[in-house]
């Protein structure tokens, strides 16, 4: 039996939170976990025609709108020029030249989502400020980028106790 637009949606209207939860778990971010289901939804539209299994399908489409918001978090390009901002938090300083010790945070590091990685790896390992790493991701807030700072800061104090 072929499902319906009206399927659909009350699939989505009964399992939007769930999703959106699921999506969150991977990108840390529940704006964009949001943005990917909404996104999902729209492509579901597209192809309902072929959905035979509401759950399974659906689930398909939401993986595969994940993986292309991944790609796109991937791509993102340098367009704005670097500015100054004076109210940039203190870095976290790990001293390379202690191997061992960098090579433990570099290790926490690797261990966060894609878009947390991303910003902790410019910061700790090539020194960027807030505002720097803002002007190279415009897709995070220099407040985004200090709360991923802040939170890994807190893990990395627990993780050395």
């Amino acid at each position: 039996m072929l499902m319906t637009v009206n399927d659909l949606k009350e699939y989505y209207s009964a399992n939007f939170l769930n999703l959106v939860k699921k999506v969150y778990r991977s990108c840390g971010n529940y704006h964009d976990a949001e943005d990917v289901v909404q996104e999902a939804f729209e492509r579901a539209i597209k192809y309902i025609d072929t959905c035979k299994d509401m759950d399974r399908w659906f689930k398909t489409i939401l993986r595969n709108t994940y993986k292309d918001y991944v790609k796109n978090l991937m791509s993102w390009p340098v367009t704005k020029p670097l500015e100054d901002h004076t109210n940039d938090i203190e870095p976290i300083v790990v001293d390379q030249t202690r191997p061992i010790l960098f090579r433990q945070v570099m290790k926490l590091v690797n261990k966060e989502r894609l878009p947390n990685r991303l910003v902790l790896t410019l910061h700790i390992q090539y020194g960027f400020t807030e505002g720097e790493i803002n002007n190279l991701v415009e897709d995070i807030s220099v407040s985004k980028i200090r709360n991923i700072i802040s939170y890994f800061k807190g893990k990395l104090i627990k993780s050395m106790q």
